[in-house]
C-alpha cells in the first residue's frame, strides 16, 4: 500500500501483456487509495459490467478484489519460484514423503 499520497499530475504506467495500466494521481481520496485508469478490450467491459448488475457491485470494487486476488496468487508463485530456486532448500521426492506419511510401523 502506498505511503501518503502522490501530487497532482504523478503518472506511472505499466504493461501487463495486453493491458497497459496508468496510475495517476488525480486527488488524494485518502492515504491509502490512488485512482487508477486502464483500458479494456469491450468483451471484457461487457463481462464485467454483467457481473456487476449480477452480483450488485460497481465495476470498482469487482476489479479491486481481482486485483487483489491477482496479486495473492502473483506472490504466492513468487516464493514458490524462489524456493524452487534455492539450492539450500532441498526438493522432496513425493513418492518418498508418501511412503513415509503411510508407513505407520
Amino acid at each position: 500500500m502506498p505511503v501518503g499520497c502522490a501530487t497532482r499530475g504523478d503518472r506511472l504506467t505499466a504493461d501487463y501483456g495486453d493491458i497497459r495500466v496508468t496510475t495517476i494521481a488525480l486527488r488524494c481520496i485518502d492515504m491509502d487509495t490512488i485512482q487508477v485508469t486502464a483500458r479494456f478490450p469491450g468483451e471484457l467491459v461487457t463481462g464485467l459490467d454483467a457481473a456487476a448488475r449480477q452480483l450488485s457491485r460497481s465495476r470498482a470494487e469487482i476489479l479491486r478484489q481481482a486485483v487483489e486476488r491477482y496479486l495473492e496468487d502473483f506472490n504466492d508463485l513468487s516464493t514458490a519460484i524462489e524456493r524452487l530456486r534455492d539450492p539450500n532448500d532441498p526438493v522432496l521426492d513425493w513418492e518418498q514423503v508418501r511412503d513415509e506419511l503411510l508407513d505407520t510401523d
